[in-house]
């Protein structure tokens, strides 16, 4: 393979021409080896898909672990297989590279319509073949910034109503700024952090049973302060919400920037008021904040055990109010542009 490669073979590994019946032995090779790892072969779109499973940036350890372990062992691959088409896992099997499959479908292609002569040119078949293979692979590079954007930008699914829940709490009871920040201990400390969580849990389930009566919540069986449902938050609010990890014996932190406080309402009341699921009127997004405070009162010994209690009725009764101004905008904008029909 050392004559001069144009840069759809270059990428590929392949030169831009081949003796036929190493073509063939190559693309015999690789399709062997692409049933060994994925499965029947079809089109090179759908072999790239079924790539995605070992080679998305996103895919898990655990799961790969078990794909890997499950690819049957195979021969070591001939020499005139480009390097870049395979990676060698344990028990000396491999598996074959999006480079590979890529390279697979355009020796097909090239073979399908050479002519007679012992000679298969390869360039224009490459260049396609590496063209269809770097759009799969920006599409992996930008998949988790683009993700990251759309939850910026609320152009991906809306907060559960249990996380909306927790981040009324954080401006409620005040936790903006580093000097007001919920402490979110970690298991060297699990006794207090199970019953801060706990105290936290009351509130946030009245809440959400009065928008969401038909969400099952278990006190206990979710750690809203040092669990998924912080991390759902922090994910939407970006900068605006500080949440760091415990270290050693010194708790995390979490609380809303001051220079975020007017992101997290509007995160808050837009993820209320868009998405597939029934938008709660402004008088019931009312009642479910009165709940909230009152079972938050109720349970203001705990708060105030832990030096957390900064909720006061003139900040609830400010935050009450620009709460519900913003989510009534929030719902004419959504039923002016089409988007829901407004809750009656």
């Amino acid at each position: 393979m050392s004559e001069m490669a144009v840069p759809g073979a270059f990428m590929l590994g392949l030169p831009t021409a081949l003796d036929r019946a190493r073509a063939h032995a190559l693309e015999a090779w690789a399709t062997t080896a692409f049933q060994a790892a994925y499965g029947e072969s079809r089109d090179l779109g759908n072999d790239l898909l079924a790539c995605a499973r070992l080679f998305d940036p996103v895919a898990q350890g655990q799961r790969l672990r078990r794909e890997l372990a499950a690819i049957a062992s195979s021969d070591v691959p001939p020499d005139f297989v480009p390097h870049i088409w395979y990676l060698s896992i344990a028990d000396g099997a491999i598996v074959l590279t999006p480079e590979g499959v890529s390279g697979l479908h355009a020796l097909r292609w090239a073979l399908e319509f050479a002519d007679e002569g012992q000679i298969v040119r390869l360039a224009s078949s490459a260049q396609r073949a590496s063209d269809q293979l770097l759009v799969v692979y920006r599409h992996w590079s930008q998949h988790r910034i683009r993700g990251v954007i759309g939850l910026l930008r609320g152009e991906e699914k809306p907060l559960q109503v249990q996380a909306a829940g927790l981040l009324i709490a954080l401006l409620l009871n005040d936790h903006i700024g580093e000097d007001r920040a919920l402490p979110r201990y970690g298991e060297s400390d699990a006794g207090r952090r199970d019953e801060i969580d706990e105290a936290f849990f009351a509130p946030i389930a009245r809440f959400t049973q009065e928008l969401a009566p038909q969400t099952k919540l278990k006190s206990g069986a979710q750690r809203l302060i040092t669990g998924w449902t912080m991390g759902e938050v922090a994910r939407r609010l970006g900068p605006a919400l500080v949440v760091t990890k415990p270290a050693d014996n010194d708790p995390g932190l979490a609380y809303v920037a001051p220079s975020g406080v007017d992101a997290a309402i509007d995160l808050l009341t837009r993820d209320l008021a868009r998405g597939n699921r029934k938008q709660p009127t402004v008088a019931q997004l009312e009642k479910g904040l009165d709940v909230f405070v009152e079972e938050f009162r109720a349970s203001k010994g705990a708060f105030a055990g832990y030096g957390i209690l900064h909720e006061t009725n003139t900040n609830t009764a400010r935050l009450r109010r620009v709460i519900l101004r913003k989510y009534e905008e929030q719902l004419n904008r959504a039923e002016s542009d089409g988007s829901i029909e407004k809750p009656r």
